[in-house]
């Protein structure tokens, strides 16, 4: 252990332990914050708790250690190109400030619309609660996914690199702050110029109005400028629009990843393309290819491609409504056929579990006024096609519901994967009626 803090001690400058010693005060932070809503039900829960700090924790160690082994050797690298040579005045420190604060929105927004960045972002905005122990949820991964790469421009016009990763500390220190539901409006004049509570409070929301909004590190100018600003409106629905809920800590950091790879295999099995494998790389998150899901077009619905929607016809002369959605976190597409005017939202059982509203709600609940309408494994791990059937028949679908005591009448989805065939095979099923 002594050897380690030696190596720590050799090789970082005390510049670069700017968090680590705002530590305390981050801890104080969260005790009094803890303290002030400890009868406040959502604000802080232990598990939740737990699973942030022990993020936190153990980011800024990995952290450390790639700041050591690689930031700061490649920005040492990058600054022996540099234009010019900059010393560090009041002043020169404020157009490093806010350099690194445009970069840094560059950076966010990025990791939002960059499935390669938003891989280590995503660990950030796990939490379904609004604290202080929520700034602390940060990835493993973000120097090895390439951060640092925002921030070396300020490093190639002059600025030497422990003097930009400062800066980008006081950035990150000042950012833990409006990770609180503890403050409400700031005077108008602050909440124009800085990123306030209630802004980050809205970018941390999965409401429609608020994905991929208020991007500001400490000032919310950027957003304004570049048109990525709204202000804190409707109650503010925290966490994913697809949630993964997990208490391992690894699995937290590496879930994004692991999916991304396996649409990338997807992609060279179905199609054989490197071309839209490797997409998935610089696409946004929710990217999918224009034809997956192309058996729901072949009873007569287009499919939409980016983020999920509901589209609703009449197959054929059937009167009856066909519904597809996109499940964008996984990028699967997802049929049921339901009874014409029938609600087409969750049943309560997984509305109670958090999932999202836009799984269908097979047929035969809704005749027989059954709670729930799929079982927990089908909710928790619906990665596959799948197909409700209508009227009085069972669902159809993957392993996870014949787990659960359900008979599945149609064989072609019996197997793990969904081939075209057997989809179109169930589409004209519902077209039959």
């Amino acid at each position: 252990m002594e050897s380690l803090f030696d190596f720590f001690r050799q090789h970082l400058d005390p510049r670069d332990l700017t968090l680590l010693l705002l530590s305390p005060l981050f801890m104080l932070s969260i005790a009094l914050e803890a303290w002030r809503f400890r009868k406040t039900p959502g604000v802080y829960t232990w598990r939740d708790t737990f699973m942030s700090m022990n993020s936190g924790g153990s980011y800024l160690f990995v952290d450390l250690l790639l700041v050591i082994v690689l930031v700061i050797p490649a920005m040492q690298w990058a600054y022996q190109f540099r234009l010019w040579t900059i010393e560090i005045t009041p002043w020169t420190f404020f157009a490093l400030f806010m350099g690194v604060e445009l970069l840094y929105y560059g950076f966010h927004r990025a990791s939002h619309r960059i499935r390669w960045f938003w891989c280590a972002h995503v660990v950030h905005h796990g939490s379904e609660h609004m604290n202080f122990t929520t700034a602390l949820r940060q990835s493993w991964f973000y120097a090895i996914a390439g951060n640092w790469l925002f921030y070396t421009p300020m490093v190639w016009l002059g600025f030497e690199p422990h003097w930009v990763l400062f800066a980008l500390s006081l950035n990150l220190g000042y950012q833990f702050f409006v990770h609180t539901q503890w403050v409400g409006q700031l005077p108008a004049w602050f909440e124009w110029l800085f990123n306030t509570p209630s802004h980050h409070r809205a970018h941390h929301g999965r409401n429609p109005v608020y994905i991929d909004r208020n991007f500001g590190g400490t000032l919310i100018i950027f957003d304004r400028l570049f048109g990525s600003f709204v202000p804190e409106q409707e109650t503010v629905d925290y966490g994913l629009e697809h949630p993964v809920p997990t208490n391992n800590l690894v699995w937290l950091n590496v879930h994004e990843w692991a999916a991304m790879l396996k649409d990338m295999r997807r992609e060279l099995r179905e199609k054989g393309s490197w071309w839209l494998a490797f997409k998935h790389l610089w696409a946004p998150p929710e990217w999918e290819r224009g034809d997956v899901g192309s058996w729901c077009g072949d009873v007569g619905l287009d499919l939409p491609t980016a983020g999920f929607g509901r589209l609703g016809a009449r197959c054929g002369d059937s009167p009856v409504a066909f519904a597809c959605f996109v499940d964008s976190a996984r990028r699967r597409a997802l049929g049921a056929r339901v009874g014409s005017g029938e609600p087409t939202s969750l049943g309560a059982h997984c509305a109670g579990q958090r999932r999202q509203t836009h799984f269908v709600r097979c047929a035969h609940c809704v005749q027989t006024g059954a709670a729930k309408s799929v079982d927990d494994a089908h909710c928790a791990r619906l990665t596959r096609y799948a197909a409700l059937s209508a009227g009085h028949k069972s669902p159809v679908g993957g392993p996870s519901q014949r787990r659960s005591g359900y008979v599945a009448p149609v064989d072609e989805l019996r197997r793990s994967r969904c081939k075209r065939t057997a989809a179109r095979a169930v589409a004209r099923r519902f077209v039959r009626g």
